[in-house]
């Protein structure tokens, strides 16, 4: 269980970090904040 949950984690870490561009320019956030949203996530 806690392979399949740290997987899991994995890939939508890896997700965040390839939409990250296009989310920050599309709701207009600054990397300041979309730092604080990922982290959030942490």
């Amino acid at each position: 269980m806690l392979i399949l949950v740290t997987t899991i984690n994995h890939a939508d870490r890896a997700t965040h970090s390839i939409a990250s561009p296009a989310l920050g320019k599309e709701l207009g956030l600054d990397a300041v904040t979309m730092g604080y949203m990922f982290s959030a996530f942490g």
